[in-house]
């Protein structure tokens, strides 16, 4: 429940004008949470003049995977399970693809619902229950 809306629709407007003043045509999110919020809540309630795209971190990078390529010198000896964020456009999809691309990492597939914006979401729905106890998660753990 959001406490204090005034406020957090003055923050919103605030953190946009700011990026509004960048004159940037894209703006990366690190945070998923601010990414839906200002991306999906609070832009498309902007004017379309000087509008700019809201890009999740991880999709930039996976678009400059052929520059960043150059730079993984290193093998990774080492087994990654993804904890995925489904709700966060294209974050799934480019974490695997960034993940993929470093030498001597094993990308594992969790078996794991993807249901919501983020994990928390997953709490009410049936599913859940069902499937995500932390005897769940820590079977997955071992399984790796």
């Amino acid at each position: 429940m959001l406490r204090h809306p005034a406020n957090a629709g003055r923050q919103g407007g605030r953190t946009l004008d700011r990026f509004f003043g960048t004159g940037a045509d894209e703006v990366l999110s690190w945070c998923p949470t601010c990414d839906v919020q200002l991306g999906e809540t609070v832009l498309p309630s902007q004017p379309s003049s000087g509008a700019f795209g809201m890009t999740m971190f991880s999709v930039y990078l996976a678009r400059q995977l052929d520059a960043l390529k150059e730079h993984f010198v290193h093998r990774v000896e080492k087994r990654v399970g993804l904890h995925e964020h489904s709700g966060a456009n294209g974050v799934t999809e480019s974490v695997r693809t960034l993940l993929r691309a470093i030498p001597g990492l094993e990308f594992v597939e969790l078996d794991q619902p993807a249901s919501g914006y983020a994990c928390t979401a997953l709490a009410g729905t049936p599913i859940s229950s069902a499937t995500c106890t932390p005897n769940s998660f820590a079977r997955q753990r071992r399984q790796m």
